[in-house]
């Protein structure tokens, strides 16, 4: 764990070297719904690696 020094000035926590962001769609401990989000999203496990894959979200149709 570390952190880098932002352009704005505030302070960025770093894992592995890597940027770490909350998604703000995420509520509870465990969720991952910004994986993949635009892409581009990796979601981060305990352990500073890549999470499994999600399964895919399906809705319910009426």
């Amino acid at each position: 764990m570390g952190s880098v020094t932002r352009a704005d000035g505030t302070k960025q926590l770093t894992l592995a070297g890597w940027p770490v962001y909350r998604f703000a769609g995420d509520n509870k401990p465990g969720d991952t719904k910004g994986q993949g989000v635009g892409g581009t999203w990796n979601a981060l496990a305990p352990d500073g690696k890549r999470p499994a894959r999600p399964r895919p979200r399906t809705t319910a149709s009426s």
